[in-house]
């Protein structure tokens, strides 16, 4: 039984072909952040301005998405939540709600969360992929969502940063 050592294709072991290397190698990483406070009452989904590209090496890559959004949901009294989604070429591929539930939130004293999401998808392509974060409103009462205002607007604070990050692996 040998193992084999090739210094340009990695690790062969005895019972299989395939070099340790090239099963499930992270090929390239894209980040992008986003800090402009916004929000949206509405109930359709929204661009949050939360966007980025990645080009696969490999139609058979498989790409990673971690999203971290610092949001607040400015409201009324009344519970309610955000609904924030990953869009693909025009489609939602992943979508996630953040429930805040509310006891006494206003305007001046919101309700705040971190929806944040892992989600890992196959887009089979190796043409430039956009990846972008949408957000809207869910249930029946009026309000808005915010995101990238952790803080919700209090004197002073400023807007937290909300971030997107693709890592494409091979398979």
């Amino acid at each position: 039984m040998t193992t084999i050592i090739d210094g340009s294709a990695g690790i062969t072991f005895p019972a299989g072909g395939n070099p340790q290397a090239a099963p499930s190698k992270l090929l390239q990483v894209v980040n992008t952040t986003y800090s402009t406070n916004s929000s949206t009452g509405s109930s359709s989904y929204v661009d949050t301005g939360l966007t980025a590209t990645i080009t696969p090496q490999f139609s058979t890559s498989k790409i990673l998405i971690l999203v971290n959004m610092a949001g607040v949901y400015n409201g009324n009294t009344a519970a309610n939540s955000g609904g924030f989604c990953i869009n693909r070429a025009g489609a939602v591929i992943h979508g996630w709600e953040q429930i805040c539930a509310v006891s006494s939130a206003t305007a001046t004293s919101p309700n705040s969360a971190q929806p944040s999401t892992t989600y890992l998808d196959s887009p089979a392509t190796t043409s430039a992929t956009i990846y972008k974060v949408q957000a809207r409103l869910n249930g029946t009462v009026s309000g808005n969502i915010s995101w990238c205002n952790y803080n919700g607007g209090a004197s002073g604070a400023g807007p937290s940063i909300c971030t997107i990050t693709l890592m494409e692996i091979s398979v």
